[in-house]
C-alpha cells in the first residue's frame, strides 16, 4: 500500500476509444488510444501515490464523474484523498469489506471526520483535520457515491457478505398543509422516496462545540447510584449484562469490545492489583476498533467477578443452548440464551432500562453507554496524577494506548475536560474565599 497520496490536475478526452491497428508488414495487432478531433479535451483532478502512480479504482471514479456531465471534481478528489490517506494511517483498505457495516472503512472514516468536525469556536489548534459540517457532510456523501460506483461496475459487488454502506429509503409527502391551494389540482401528490445511508446518522445535526464540551463523565455520586442498580438485577440473563456493563465502567472498552470479551484469561496473581490483559480480533476474538491489539487493566475485584463467571454453572448452560453446528473461530466470554455473544443492541437496550429504572428515583441521572468509556478515561487520569503526583499531560500516551486511540489528539479531549473542570473549582474556591474574607 502506498504511503501517501496526493493529486495531479492533467487534460484528458471525456470518451477515449480504444481500436486495434494491424501493421501490414508484421501482422502484429496494436492497441491505440483514438480520440475524437471534434471533443475538446477537460481539466481532470486525479489521485497519484508517491511515485505518481495512479490510483485505482479511485480515478475511474473521477472520470466517469466528468463523462457524466461534472465540469469540476476536485471535491470528489479531496474526499477521496481524505479518504485514502485515513486508510493508510489506519492499516484499511476500501476493499476490506464484511457482512458488519460498522466494520467498513465508510463507517471508520465517517466516524472519524465526525469526531473531526470543527467547533463554533474560532480558535482551533494549529494542524489538526478539523471540518466545517458542510464539508463532512459532503465528504460522506462522495464516499457513499464511490462504493455505489464500485458496486455498478462489478469492482467491489455489494451483497450480504460485503455491505460497506447500509441504505434506507425515506419517504416525504408533500406539504398539505395549505388548506385553500387554488393551483391544487396542478400538483402530484405521489410521495417522493430518497435514498439516504447510515453514515450520515454519525454527524451531529448541527456545528459541534469542542470534544471536550460533550464528555460526560459520571460523577462520583452517580457512579454509586449506577453500581447499586447494576447490582441489584435479579434476573440471570441481566446479571450477566450488568457485568458487562460494569467491565465498561471499569475497563474502558467499547461496547463492541465488551460483547466480544475473550474467554481466555487467568486470575491475577495474589501480589498484583491487576489482570492486563492483551485484546485484538486475531489473537482472541475481541473486536477492537481497526482490529489493533492492544493491552487493558482489568481491576483484580473485577478480574475475580470475570473469573467466577467463567467457571459457573450459568455460563455451561448458557454454552449447551449454542448449535451443534455453529463453530465459533474464537470464544466469547458473554453468552446469550442462545450460547452466542450478545449484539450491541442488545446491551445498549439494556442500558436504556437501567436509566429508565434509575430515573424513578433520579430523574436527572442521564448517561449514554459510551459515557462508561468517558468514566473510566477521567477516573484512571485523577487516581494516577495523585497516587504518582505527576501532571495530566504525562499520562497522556499512556491513557491512549490503554484506550486504543491512534494518537493522543483523541484522547486530548480527557485532559482538556480535566484541566477545565480543574479551573473551575479554582474559580470556585477563590470566589469562596472572597466571600468569606467580605
Amino acid at each position: 500500500m502506498s504511503r501517501s497520496v496526493s493529486y495531479k490536475d492533467i487534460t484528458v478526452h471525456k470518451r477515449p476509444q480504444l481500436r486495434i491497428l494491424v501493421d501490414r508488414s508484421s501482422g502484429e495487432y496494436e492497441p491505440v488510444v483514438y480520440r475524437n478531433p471534434n471533443s475538446k479535451p477537460v481539466r481532470l483532478r486525479v489521485l497519484v501515490d508517491e511515485e505518481f502512480n495512479p490510483l485505482y479504482p479511485h480515478n475511474l471514479y473521477l472520470h466517469q464523474k466528468v463523462k457524466d456531465g461534472n465540469k469540476n471534481v476536485n471535491t470528489a478528489a479531496q474526499a477521496l484523498m481524505a479518504f485514502e490517506r485515513f486508510l493508510i494511517s489506519t492499516g484499511l483498505s476500501y476493499d476490506k469489506v464484511n457482512e458488519n457495516v460498522e466494520e467498513s472503512p465508510a463507517y471508520y472514516f465517517s466516524e472519524w471526520v465526525a469526531q473531526n468536525i470543527r467547533d463554533v469556536r474560532k480558535h482551533q489548534d494549529i494542524g489538526k483535520p478539523l471540518y466545517a459540517l458542510s464539508t463532512a457532510s459532503t465528504y460522506i456523501d462522495i464516499i457513499v457515491d464511490f462504493y455505489k460506483f464500485l458496486h455498478r461496475n462489478g469492482i467491489l459487488r455489494i451483497s450480504k457478505s460485503c455491505i460497506p454502506v447500509e441504505f434506507t429509503y425515506k419517504t416525504i409527502r408533500p406539504n398539505s398543509r395549505v388548506e385553500y391551494d387554488m393551483l391544487s389540482h396542478t400538483r402530484s401528490n405521489k410521495a417522493i422516496i430518497v435514498q439516504t445511508s447510515n453514515l450520515k446518522d454519525l454527524l451531529p445535526k448541527v456545528q459541534s462545540f469542542p470534544l471536550s464540551s460533550k464528555l460526560k463523565p459520571m460523577t462520583n455520586e452517580d457512579q454509586k447510584i449506577y453500581i447499586n442498580a447494576l447490582n441489584g438485577q435479579n434476573s440471570k440473563l441481566a446479571k450477566v449484562k450488568a457485568l458487562m456493563c460494569k467491565t465498561a465502567l471499569l475497563t474502558g472498552l467499547r461496547i463492541q469490545e465488551v460483547c466480544t470479551f475473550p474467554f481466555g484469561f487467568e486470575l491475577p496473581l495474589s501480589d498484583q492489583n491487576e489482570l492486563k490483559l492483551s485484546i485484538s480480533y486475531a489473537l482472541n476474538g475481541c473486536k477492537t476498533k481497526f482490529n489493533k491489539r492492544r493491552t487493558i487493566e482489568i481491576p483484580s475485584e473485577l478480574a475475580k467477578e470475570l473469573y467466577e463467571f467463567k467457571v459457573s454453572s450459568l455460563r455451561k448452560k448458557l454454552k449447551k443452548n449454542r448449535k451443534p453446528e455453529i463453530n465459533l473461530p474464537h470464544e466469547p466470554l458473554f453468552l446469550n440464551a442462545k450460547g452466542l455473544s450478545y449484539s450491541t443492541n442488545t446491551l445498549e437496550t439494556f442500558f436504556s432500562k437501567v436509566r429508565r429504572d434509575i430515573n424513578i428515583v433520579t430523574p436527572n441521572w442521564y448517561y449514554r453507554f459510551h459515557d462508561n468509556r468517558a468514566t473510566f478515561a477521567t477516573n484512571y487520569m485523577l487516581t494516577q496524577a495523585n497516587s504518582r503526583g505527576v501532571l495530566f499531560n504525562y499520562l497522556l500516551d499512556e491513557l491512549a494506548e490503554i484506550l486504543g486511540h491512534n494518537s493522543t489528539k483523541t484522547t486530548l479531549k480527557y485532559l482538556d475536560f480535566l484541566e477545565k473542570k480543574e479551573s473551575q473549582l479554582k474559580h470556585a474556591a477563590l470566589k469562596n474565599n472572597f466571600s468569606a474574607k467580605a
